[in-house]
């Protein structure tokens, strides 16, 4: 083989690979930088390294390069920790890498010791296994090479089911700051998912029938350009959506140190969800950070950093989703709107319904009503 072949998969994936390359430049120089962007630019440098080797492979230039081709089998085992850890960031303004970190890094440190010896095999041998593969041929698998594969799509997708638990949990907590960005997660899961889904069926196909199937690695490749075009497209029209939380810069030069940060976080939250102290109409920084014995700049940096906004609207909130239990509860069916404010921590119907109508997007009446169960 001494010529090239650039088809139409060819040039569609070299489109793939030009914006990958251009979304992970982004992600890693944007200012200002953000832990979630990193994350996902070390994610998409795997998915773009991996869609050049597809297409060294579907343009016949592997021929030149033999010694690029699967080396990025090991690195897939880190797309699950890499999507995992993109999530929690993502979703929590004050993210930092926990000590275990490095645990998350073993499979794919046992596949790179494994992988060894394809890399060290001559550049004849691997431009003839290439070439048998692109002809036709069937290669047979090990048992060793299913049960790797089975092992990759196993981890990654422990690794989904935890990131979704997590992107469920804000659901649950209604955070309002957190509604584009959890959007976002859903859409970018879902094209993860499609990729993952193509690999099962891949798989199984060697386990069924013990030989290498090029084609589910062609349609795996599709799937991966369209994931990383997707992606560029949503980005290009929401430019926003990966910048870091506003409130990130403000508290860079504080003195909180993050045990006495998550402490505070954790009195915060036992406050607000056991004690229910926003029923308080009266409630204040001021009285807040009295309970809690923390000095309010404290609070006021802990909710900011972990929920995107200010106190007040933390503790309006918290008013809002108790509001909308009260309206739709039977038992409470009898009482005003001022009634229902009072009962939910607000002083007056005025505000009760400004917050209301601004969170909910509906006026107290109307949500009452289309809620009514006949």
């Amino acid at each position: 083989m001494n010529y090239l072949d650039f088809d139409f998969l060819s040039f569609f994936l070299i489109i793939g690979v030009g914006q990958g390359i251009l979304i992970c430049t982004i992600l890693l120089f944007k200012k200002p930088s953000s832990i979630p962007n990193k994350i996902l630019a070390g994610l998409l440098i795997i998915f773009t390294v991996n869609l050049l080797e597809f297409l060294l492979l579907s343009s016949k230039f592997y021929v030149f390069m033999p010694h690029l081709m699967y080396v990025t089998k090991p690195f897939l085992f880190l797309l699950g920790p890499l999507f995992y850890f993109f999530v929690r960031a993502y979703l929590k303004p004050s993210f930092s890498f926990p000590k275990s970190v490095w645990l998350h890094l073993i499979p794919f440190l046992l596949i790179g010791i494994y992988n060894m010896r394809w890399i060290l095999q001559t550049s004849e041998y691997k431009i003839d296994i290439l070439t048998n593969a692109l002809s036709g041929k069937n290669l047979g698998v090990s048992l060793i090479g299913i049960l790797i594969a089975f092992a990759h799509i196993s981890q990654t997708l422990t690794y989904v089911f935890f990131s979704l638990k997590k992107i469920k949990q804000e659901n649950q907590e209604e955070i309002r700051s957190f509604e584009k960005r959890k959007k976002f997660l859903l859409l970018f899961t879902q094209f993860f998912l499609a990729y993952w889904f193509i690999q099962i069926i891949g798989v199984l196909c060697m386990w069924v029938f013990q030989y290498y199937v090029l084609q589910i690695d062609f349609a795996l490749t599709l799937i991966n350009s369209i994931f990383i075009q997707s992606l560029s497209f949503f980005l290009l029209l929401n430019p926003n959506i990966l910048s870091p939380f506003p409130s990130s810069k403000k508290y860079e030069g504080s003195s909180l140190q993050t045990k006495t940060y998550q402490s505070i976080l954790s009195e915060i939250k036992k406050l607000m969800e056991k004690d229910k102290v926003y029923l308080d109409g009266d409630l204040t920084l001021q009285k807040f950070s009295t309970l809690l014995s923390v000095n309010k700049g404290y609070i006021s940096q802990v909710i900011n950093q972990e929920f995107g906004y200010g106190f007040t609207e933390y503790v309006n909130d918290f008013r809002i989703k108790k509001a909308k239990e009260l309206l739709i509860h039977p038992d409470y069916q009898h009482l005003s709107l001022l009634g229902i404010a009072m009962e939910s921590g607000f002083n007056n119907t005025t505000s009760f319904n400004r917050v209301f109508k601004r969170i909910v997007k509906q006026t107290p009446s109307q949500y009452r009503i289309s809620n009514q169960v006949d």
